[in-house]
């Protein structure tokens, strides 16, 4: 009996312990539009007023193909560069190095998740991780190259956030968009 009373009080304390996330911000949307490319750059602000990551999404309107070039691509801050551009396949540690370029086939869709790489912050206790601190009450944005042959293209796009709490963010390990190396 006392065995069967244990078990329900810790089942009921751990699934009372979980929180619900908070809903989701309306996203912060800036318009793409060049001769090559039709797109929009979002601005994901979640858990409460946490602003972290852009989401860019760019279609190639012509018959050729397009290259990024990550390397001459940058995060503005107050349209001001402000360091390079992280995404999934990049080991955090090493997110200054010099990125492959990604290409955008003809008449195709480009979607990729990107966090500025200043934004990370290695945290020691109570384990190693990479937290990645929110944006402040600032102007952001991207500023991408484009290559197609021996042309090139640049997509400066960028957008003002205006969270109300995102400067006074807690540090914790348990955020959405902490990344453990």
């Amino acid at each position: 009996m006392k065995l069967l009373v244990a078990l329900t009080l810790t089942a009921a304390f751990i699934s009372g312990c979980e929180t619900m996330p908070a809903k989701p911000k309306k996203p912060v949307i800036a318009e793409i539009s060049t001769d090559s490319i039709k797109g929009n750059l979002i601005a994901y602000c979640e858990d409460g007023d946490e602003c972290k990551l852009f989401e860019v999404t760019l279609k190639n309107t012509t018959n050729t193909t397009l290259e990024i070039d990550w390397n001459r691509s940058y995060y503005l801050k107050n349209n001001q560069p402000d360091g390079g551009l992280y995404f999934d396949g990049i080991i955090i540690a090493q997110r200054n190095n010099p990125k492959s370029p990604d290409i955008i086939l003809p008449n195709s869709t480009f979607q990729r998740k990107l966090v500025p790489n200043n934004s990370f912050e290695l945290i020691m206790f109570p384990a190693a991780h990479w937290f990645v601190k929110p944006f402040l009450r600032e102007k952001h944005g991207i500023y991408l190259t484009i290559k197609s042959g021996d042309k090139q293209e640049v997509i400066n796009t960028s957008l003002t956030l205006n969270p109300p709490s995102a400067q006074a963010a807690p540090k914790t390990p348990f955020s959405r968009y902490s990344f453990y190396n």
